[in-house]
C-alpha cells in the first residue's frame, strides 16, 4: 500500500469520525465545502467527469452538473458517515418508495429477488431501508486503502447489511446463488465493470460495458432482476424507486445475457435522466473504442 493511500484512508477515517458528531447542517457544509474544492483544484478528476457526462446532458448544462455532481457526492458521504446514528423511525419518516410491491412479490414467489441499483443517489440508505425488512446481502466493492474498506464492511453490517466483499478467488456468483435459492434478496451495483468481462451495451447513444451478474444470477436461479434507484433530496430525505422485473429467461448464453443487460441499461438510463448530477461515477467510465472492439470480436 503507497503512502499516499494509507494517509488518504486515514484522512477519510478521521472526516468519518467527525462528520458523524456534526449537526446536520454542518455536516453537510463541511462536506459540500471539501468537495468544492474538489471540483477547483482537481482538473483531472473534473475532466473525467466532463467526459462522463458529456453524453448525458446538453452541452448548455455540462459543467453546472458537473459542479452539482460534486456537491451531491459531498452529501452522499455526509449521509454515510451519520447514518448509523439515525433510528429506524426517523429513516421510515424520510424515506418513500415507489414499487414496493414488486420487491414483495419477488419474496412471495419464493424465488429470491436481484436488486440491480446504481452509483446514483445514496445506495446505502436504500440498502437500510430494505434489509430492515426483508433478509438482505448486498456485494461490496474492494476499496483502497484495506482500513477504509473494513471500516465500509462494518459500517454496512452495521446497518443490518449482510456483505460479499468483491474479492479475488471468491465465488461471489455461487454465494449470491445459494441466497437466492433461499428466497432473499441480494444487491447489486451494476452500473460498472469491474470484471473486464462485462457486458456492452448502448447507453445514452454511446456503448458502454455494465456488469453481467444481474443476468447470470437471474438465468440460474430464476430470480427476478428489480431495477431500483434511491434518489437523494435537497431535505435530506430520500425517495426509492423499484421498477417490475425484467422479463426472465433461464438461458445463459451471450445472446441471452446481452438482452437481459440491455433492459437493465435502458432502464438505469430512465433513471439518470430524472437526476443526472446524481449519477456519482467518479471513475472513468466510457471504454476506449479501440479496445472495445477488440475486446468484442475477442470474445
Amino acid at each position: 500500500m503507497s503512502a499516499r493511500s494509507a494517509l488518504l484512508g486515514a484522512g477519510y477515517l478521521a472526516l468519518w469520525r467527525a462528520v458523524s458528531l456534526m449537526p446536520d447542517r454542518l455536516a453537510y457544509k463541511t462536506m459540500e465545502s471539501l468537495f468544492a474544492l474538489q471540483y477547483r483544484t482537481n482538473a483531472a478528476q473534473t475532466q473525467r467527469l466532463r467526459e462522463t457526462f458529456a453524453p448525458v446532458v446538453d452541452e448548455a448544462d455540462l459543467e453546472k452538473t458537473v459542479e452539482e455532481a460534486y456537491r451531491w457526492y459531498a452529501r452522499y458521504w455526509a449521509e454515510a458517515f451519520r447514518l448509523p446514528a439515525v433510528s429506524r423511525e426517523e429513516l421510515d419518516s424520510r424515506f418513500t418508495v415507489d414499487g414496493v410491491e414488486h420487491i414483495q412479490g419477488a419474496i412471495d414467489a419464493g424465488r429470491g429477488g436481484i436488486l440491480a441499483t446504481m452509483h446514483l443517489g445514496n445506495w446505502d440508505t436504500g440498502g437500510r431501508w430494505v434489509a430492515s425488512r426483508w433478509p438482505m446481502t448486498a456485494v461490496a466493492e474492494r476499496l483502497e486503502p484495506r482500513a477504509l474498506f473494513e471500516r465500509f464492511l462494518g459500517y454496512r453490517r452495521e446497518l443490518g447489511m449482510k456483505i460479499i466483499p468483491l474479492e479475488k478467488g471468491r465465488d461471489v456468483t455461487g454465494a449470491c446463488a445459494e441466497l437466492l435459492r433461499a428466497n432473499e434478496l441480494v444487491a447489486l451495483l451494476a452500473d460498472r465493470d469491474l470484471s473486464g468481462r462485462g457486458v456492452p451495451v448502448r447507453f445514452f447513444g454511446r456503448t458502454a460495458k455494465m456488469a453481467r451478474g444481474p443476468a447470470v444470477l437471474a438465468a440460474r436461479t430464476g430470480a427476478p432482476v428489480l431495477p431500483a434507484v434511491i434518489y437523494q433530496r435537497e431535505d435530506g430525505a430520500h425517495h426509492a424507486v423499484v421498477n417490475p422485473p425484467l422479463p426472465p429467461t433461464a438461458d445463459e448464453s451471450p445472446e441471452a445475457l446481452a438482452t437481459t443487460i440491455q433492459r437493465l441499461a435502458e432502464a438505469y438510463e430512465a433513471f439518470v435522466r430524472v437526476a443526472p448530477a446524481q449519477w456519482h461515477m467518479f471513475q472513468r467510465f466510457w471504454p476506449d473504442e479501440a479496445n472495445l472492439a477488440s475486446t468484442e470480436s475477442a470474445a
